[in-house]
């Protein structure tokens, strides 16, 4: 069976290791249809094409790239048209206009489709966005929900196909984990207080010490020690999947 997905949330390599899993049952043939790049936050997320076994990979580009609700991807009927696909998964709101574009096309060649949502929390929509749900509902086969609150929010809003509740992406343990000698090199202090996550998240290299956590109040020095942190990366061997951010205002987490 010939699925395609749709998404700019894809840039991000981290994420790939999902399609990654889903590749590898034998029985699925998928693609993903991905833009080149994803502005967000005043940066612009380029396309990092780390985990990409299993699945097909097809860039295409974007108009309003940056813009969640107005943002499109103008070679997209074109494409599943090529591909003919017997799933289309529109990795969206289902108030947004690439939902709308996408949905429409996916019918268009035939296919089922379905669409994303986080939102639980049920808002009032302006007119046009309130209008391109409306329409999504009616063209969707069905929905995947990121907890049951957006599953609440769909059925209050009059849905009436399936939806399946499955979180986004989940964490993989192989890439979030302790790092023994990255704890003792930069905060000196007991492992649990050191995570690594790779490259393409909000940060790369932060000892816990920076953050206050559970109660616990850690001090914060990694801008005062930022020249030597980085040279203990170096050492460490992590420089290829580390970054330091110039500004970074640790958050603060109830005890």
């Amino acid at each position: 069976m010939k699925f395609v997905v749709v998404s700019k949330a894809f840039v991000r390599d981290a994420y790939q290791r999902k399609l990654e899993e889903i590749g590898r049952h034998g029985s699925v043939d998928l693609t993903l249809i991905s833009p080149p790049s994803w502005r967000e936050g005043g940066t612009t997320l380029q396309l990092n094409p780390r985990f990409t076994r299993g699945y097909e990979l097809l860039v295409t580009p974007i108009v309003f790239n940056g813009r969640f609700h107005v943002h499109f991807y103008p070679r997209l009927p074109g494409l599943l048209r090529t591909l003919r696909p017997d799933v289309v998964h529109v990795d969206e709101e289902p108030y947004n206009l690439a939902t709308w574009l996408a949905l429409r096309a996916a019918r268009s060649v035939g296919a089922r489709c379905l669409f994303f949502t986080w939102q639980n929390l049920r808002r009032s929509l302006p007119v046009p966005f309130s209008t391109m749900e409306s329409w999504n509902f009616r063209l969707a086969h069905g929905a995947i929900a990121g907890n049951q609150d957006a599953e609440g929010v769909l059925r209050a809003k009059g849905f009436s196909g399936p939806v399946w509740v499955i979180p986004q992406f989940g964490i993989d343990p192989e890439l979030f984990k302790p790092v023994e000698r990255l704890a003792k090199e930069l905060s000196g202090s007991d492992t649990s207080d050191a995570w690594y996550a790779p490259r393409g998240w909000t940060c790369s290299c932060v000892p816990a010490r920076d953050w206050t956590i559970r109660g616990r109040s850690f001090s914060s020095a990694m801008a005062k020690s930022a020249p030597r942190s980085r040279s203990r990366v170096r050492r460490l061997g992590l420089a290829s999947v580390s970054s330091f951010l110039a500004r970074w205002d640790p958050p603060t987490f109830p005890a």
